[in-house]
């Protein structure tokens, strides 16, 4: 027989990932902690791996990998490396928990390395491009990690065995959906939006979205057209072609809605509501002071004095700012002011912490970008949102759950004192006197210092008008030699929000007493819900705010 056209002799040069693995999930607790990344690479004709590179942002920039053979292992006829090698590396969580995906490539003796993307290559090993493997944020305090395909039956699918969604826009699957059908379709896990008079769903999406899934659950279930198109490049018009799913049904209700007058809505005394849960208001900033070495108080004003933002006790807004004229970075926060009816004045102040770059992490995009502010710069409002609220007489509203509260626990970290405080402040002060509440709260607050404290002032007040039903509660996890503070050191407890400081510092369970948390994930997750649930505190009388 004569010899074949093509034959299959050696390897091309290949790497893997092992590590993390596939469906691997990974808490985001400790943004400094380092993740070890690792796996093997191969090259055939028994040529020596000489370099293994990860990139985490599409091979625009590489890290070196630590590359080892098995101990002992000496190279046939002295050149050849017939064995695979192994390498590592080990980077911040932060980095990897902002990256999308996590790739890999090596280089061998001959200087062969893979392609970018898979080729055929009948004489190799038909496919050795870049091993890539997708970093999935399922929600603010987890990532998971998906390899292309499944390495043995059983777990989920990777991303390549995914069953492909591609619509031509020019071809839209006839289906028809009802405004009553898309409104139920609001979950993290089954999220639907419309845009134009089509129905997208963007479930598959949600991870992927630059700004977040929270910027898209937001608006779940909802006509998104003018938002979209504001704010999205050509890209992104072309790519929510892989996710339509249908019409809604009957004549195409955006342009029906456009035909209808908007309405404005009014408060009892006839003043325009401006903040809109359809649309972002834009607000200007008045003022920006300091609160402590990282935290401001910003001031901003509504389109008009004659505007309000009559907002729901408890509930938050989302803040948006515009970034190179097409990228919008939200986040979402609760407004110190107004809470009662004499501060709705046309304007609202939010506390927010600042988190700037260090050597460890990047900073936090919008408090940057909040940071660099000038008076008279516009952001974006959109709200009310919450999942609870404060209705009076010591009655709260939970997804339409009622419950009447007489004794209320705050337990809150740094920022997270914003909701605690508004509600705070409308059961004390913003009560008819016909159905006032006479529920006792008890606020412990977590922080690192006493110069870290917001709203000192303000709490202390609370305090003296109201002794019987107000106490506040401060842990700090670090000494304070040199404070500023005018409070003697007795006053604080020292140490961690835990057991302890939850039994002297709070009301015990019992049918009336509802505990409310707000604070960093790491806080609530591992000390404090651990802590409620050992001292008898039970799910029915626990909220995260």
């Amino acid at each position: 027989m004569g010899q074949p056209a093509a034959v299959l002799y050696e390897l091309n040069t290949n790497s893997v990932i092992l590590s993390p693995a596939h469906d691997e999930t990974i808490t985001l607790d400790k943004l400094t902690d380092p993740i070890t990344i690792a796996g093997y690479a191969y090259s055939g004709g028994g040529r020596r791996i000489r370099r293994v590179e990860v990139s985490l942002d599409d091979g625009h920039t590489w890290t070196q990998c630590d590359v080892k053979y098995p101990d002992g292992y000496a190279p046939r006829h002295g050149t050849r490396w017939w064995v695979m090698a192994h390498w590592s590396t080990s980077l911040p969580t932060w980095q990897i928990g902002c990256a999308r995906e996590i790739t890999v490539r090596a280089w061998d003796a001959a200087c062969n390395t893979q392609p970018e993307r898979p080729t055929w290559n009948l004489l190799g090993m038909m496919n050795n491009a870049w091993y890539r493997i997708h970093v999935e944020r399922g929600c603010a305090e987890k990532i998971r990690f998906i390899h292309p395909v499944r390495t043995a039956g059983a777990g989920p699918p990777g991303w390549m065995e995914h069953p492909p969604k591609i619509y031509e826009e020019e071809r839209v699957p006839p289906r028809e959906f009802s405004w009553e059908e898309i409104s139920k379709h609001t979950a993290r896990d089954d999220c639907w939006v419309v845009i134009d008079g089509r129905v997208y769903d963007l479930t598959d999406f949600m991870s992927q979205h630059p700004g977040g899934p929270a910027t898209i659950q937001a608006h779940a279930g909802r006509d998104v057209t003018r938002l979209f198109s504001a704010i999205h490049s050509y890209d992104a018009h072309v790519l929510k072609a892989s996710y339509v799913i249908g019409y809604v049904s009957g004549e195409h209700s955006k342009q029906t809605q456009q035909r209808k007058l908007p309405q404005p809505l009014l408060t009892p005394d006839g003043k325009p509501v401006a903040v809109s849960t359809q649309r972002w208001t834009k607000c200007k900033l008045v003022s920006k002071a300091a609160v402590t070495h990282d935290t401001r108080r910003f001031r901003f004003a509504l389109p008009s004095s004659d505007s309000r933002m009559w907002l729901p006790w408890g509930t938050h807004i989302y803040l948006s700012v515009l970034v190179d004229d097409r990228r919008l970075v939200v986040r979402p926060y609760t407004p110190v002011k107004p809470v009662l009816e004499s501060e709705d004045d046309g304007t609202f102040e939010l506390i927010i912490k600042i988190y700037l770059p260090t050597a460890d992490r990047p900073g936090g995009e919008l408090t940057q970008l909040l940071e660099g502010l000038a008076e008279g710069d516009q952001v974006g409002v959109k709200g009310p949102e919450g999942v609870i609220t404060y209705t009076g007489a010591g009655v709260f509203d939970c997804r339409g759950r009622h419950f009447l509260a007489k004794d209320i626990n705050f337990i809150v970290g740094g920022t997270g004192l914003t909701p605690a405080l508004a509600i705070t402040r409308a059961v004390l002060l913003a009560e008819v006197p016909t159905h006032r509440s006479t529920a006792r709260i008890s606020l412990v607050m977590g922080n690192k210092t006493v110069d870290d404290i917001l709203c000192r002032d303000e709490l202390d007040d609370l305090e003296r008008r109201f002794p019987d039903r107000f106490k506040v509660h401060h842990v700090l996890s670090r000494e304070a030699p040199n404070s500023t503070s005018k409070a003697a050191p007795d006053e604080y407890l020292t140490g961690h929000i835990d057991d302890r400081v939850i039994r002297q510092c709070c009301y015990p369970p019992s049918g009336y007493c509802f505990t409310f948390i707000c604070g960093p994930p790491a806080m609530v997750s591992q000390a404090v819900l651990p802590a409620l649930e050992t001292l008898g505190y039970d799910d029915d009388h626990v909220y995260e705010l």
